[in-house]
């Protein structure tokens, strides 16, 4: 096993030489060029560079007469602060930062002066990144064009005339920017395949987003409130998906679609408009599950916009709460219409408003009918159509066609829920486990079986718990005794799955628990290690128990080989306290015990009151050393004064 181990070792250090070789190989060749330190400017610093380098530029305003333009591949202008590293064009750049190269990595610059009609950051390069930039004083804040696969995020390109705008790039990303008091916020020109995600697009004067000719997009996620014209707008924009956006308060469309067809818009909040949800002559689309509230019209649809499936959305307090012009073959169901002024509106089209006895219709909230979805005898007739459009099975409640679980408990436990008493016990200490049980299900749960584990071994017996009602908790405690050292206690609840639940993962926590070792000594020590006629031997013995009160036999001996003298001053049962800790001492006066020297020895020991067995013992050796007038005494005379004074030996009571 040595071996395999030395071999892997050397292994392991060899695999990491080879990547460091292979790293510092790989980067040999690029280098960072520092501006102003290396290059006073930086396009004489990007002319300077190679591909794959890197070009810092400290914090000031750097004056680039005609801006700067990077046509190499692989280059990364990294600026030390967006806020204090300024690229200024001098007001004769088209282009203050111009990239026609690939793989160009462009962050943390201000950049500023432009011509009136200029663009910011201009790129034609593919698989480019922007991010982190501030652009200001340019017509364009960020344009892209013929550039693909490309990331522009963490930007701020607000009052511009277009913030960020795409034309013929397709497959990037534009990400977590903010594009505000623009004419356009962001706008997509025939780039189709991109996403559009976490963007704040707000007041500007015309769209917050805006795709024309851009097909196969995602917006998700993005923030178009209080815009002049349209919060998010798609024209000639087809197969796109609209997912979680915000478009409030805008004057004219929260989302409108003008010829997009076969587009998902989900989730998404547009109130407070003129029309919440536009579609004008776009087909094939999927609306669901979006809120709209206080717009003018809801959900308007017009100009042929047919075949598109209309559910589970929330229509409120809209003046129209729905309306359909020229627009026929459309499905709408599921949806609730609440307190709008005038529910719907269907004109000149042929549309379905429900979807038969088993899926129903729509929920009205000026409509009494009974039952989730109603029989057909209580049909939805309030519709303004000259079709003769109803809803003959709508529902009697919100939301009545969500199939909602049967009421079940939910056993819960967490690791919070296990408590011990004590918290740090020592081995052979009696431990109280508790463990407090949730149910935090739609229905009561009884009979509940809870067990304890040591590791993988039970904890005595299980415990059941009588009831618990739903939202409350129950307690249920267990005993257990363990061994020193570190414990994982699991409480599982019901392990047999027994009863059922909406929820089975959630039935099992571990807790660990450290128990101490029960520690037990004696000591004894004398003040010196030599004594002569007419000294005092000071004897202490200290008794330790940390951990739980402990019967034991106390016993003091002492023993003197020379003489052949052996007594034992106590072997006597006691009950150490819990976390005992304690000394005695004893003075014993030293006689003239003969003209020989000996050696002594007191022991001490603690033992099993039942077996005897040693707990714990000690000795300390002392020497009688005589004068050189002491008279020569024979063994029991000297054992006999010894005796006599060690009678008075106090000793732990």
């Amino acid at each position: 096993m040595k071996s395999d181990k030395s071999k892997a070792k050397i292994g392991i250090i060899a695999f990491v030489f080879l990547l460091a070789s292979l790293s510092f190989a790989g980067s040999a060749s690029a280098k960072t060029i520092y501006v102003p330190t290396d290059y006073p400017t930086i396009q004489e610093a990007i002319d300077a560079a190679s591909s794959g380098d890197t070009i810092f530029v400290y914090n000031g305003t750097y004056y680039e007469d005609g801006g700067v333009s990077i046509s190499k591949n692989n280059i990364t202008l990294q600026g030390e602060d967006a806020n204090t590293t300024i690229i200024h064009g001098m007001w004769t750049a088209e282009k203050v930062v111009y990239v026609t190269g690939d793989y160009v990595n462009v962050s943390d610059f201000t950049v500023a002066g432009s011509t009136a009609s200029g663009y910011g950051i201009y790129v034609t390069g593919d698989n480019c990144i922007i991010t982190d930039n501030n652009i200001v004083e340019s017509c364009y804040g960020i344009y892209l064009y013929d550039s693909d696969n490309s990331t522009v995020a963490y930007n701020n390109a607000s009052e511009r005339e277009y913030g960020i705008y795409l034309s013929s790039s397709s497959n990037n990303t534009i990400a977590n920017n903010i594009a505000n008091s623009n004419q356009y916020g962001i706008y997509l020109d025939s780039s189709g395949n991109c996403v559009l995600k976490n963007n704040i697009a707000n007041s500007n004067d015309y769209d917050g987003i805006s795709l024309s000719s851009s097909s196969n997009c995602v917006l998700k996620n993005n923030i178009a409130n209080s815009n002049g014209w349209a919060g998010i707008h798609l024209s000639s924009s087809s197969n796109c998906v609209l997912d979680n956006n915000i478009a409030d308060s805008n004057d004219d469309y929260g989302i409108s679609l003008f010829h997009s067809s076969n587009c998902v818009l989900k989730n998404n909040i547009a109130n407070s408009s003129d029309y919440g949800i536009y579609l004008y002559s776009s087909s094939g689309c999927n609306i669901t599950a979006n809120i709209v509230d206080s717009n003018g019209y809801g959900i308007y649809l017009c100009s042929t916009s047919t075949n598109n499936n209309i559910t589970e959305n929330n229509i409120t307090n809209n003046e129209y709460g729905m309306y359909l012009d020229y627009s026929d073959d459309n499905e709408i169901y599921h949806n609730n219409f609440i307190n709008n002024n005038k529910q719907a509106y269907d004109h000149h089209g042929f549309n379905k408003w429900d979807k038969g006895p088993v899926i129903g219709g729509n929920y009205w909230s000026d409509h009494v009918c009974h039952g989730n979805p109603s029989n057909g005898t209580e049909p939805y007739t309030k519709i303004d159509t000259d079709v003769g459009a109803v809803d003959h099975y709508p529902f009697e409640d919100p939301d009545g066609w969500v199939i909602r679980p049967p009421p079940l408990p939910d056993l819960v436990i967490s690791p919070d829920n296990i408590s011990f008493s004590p918290e740090s016990p020592y081995e052979g200490e009696i431990v109280k486990i508790n463990a407090t049980v949730h149910n935090i299900g739609t229905k009561n749960a009884s009979n509940i079986t809870v067990r304890f584990f040591d590791g993988a071994n039970p904890i005595g017996s299980d415990q059941v718990i009588g009831f618990i009602a739903v939202g409350e908790q129950e307690t249920v405690s267990i005993t257990w005794t363990g061994a020193a050292g570190t414990h994982v206690i699991t409480v599982k609840v019901d392990p047999e799955n027994e009863i059922e639940e909406s929820c089975e993962t959630n039935n099992e926590a571990s807790k660990s628990i450290t128990v101490k070792e029960q520690i037990t000594e004696i000591e004894v020590k004398t003040d010196k290690e030599t004594y002569s006629p007419g000294d005092t031997m000071n004897v202490k013995i200290c008794i330790k128990n940390l951990g739980q009160a402990r019967d034991v036999r106390f016993g003091c001996w002492l023993t003197i080989p020379k003489l052949g003298y052996a007594t034992v001053l106590a072997y006597k049962p006691m009950t150490l306290p819990a976390d005992y800790d304690d000394c005695f001492g004893s003075s014993i006066p030293v006689g003239n015990w003969g003209a020989s020297g000996f050696a002594g020895i007191w022991g001490v020991g603690l033992f099993e009151p039942d077996t005897g067995e040693v707990i714990d013992c000690d000795i300390a050796t002392w020497n009688y050393k005589p004068s050189v007038t002491e008279q020569k005494k024979m063994p029991a005379e000297i054992t006999k004064e010894i005796t006599k004074e060690i009678e008075s030996v106090k000793l732990p009571a």
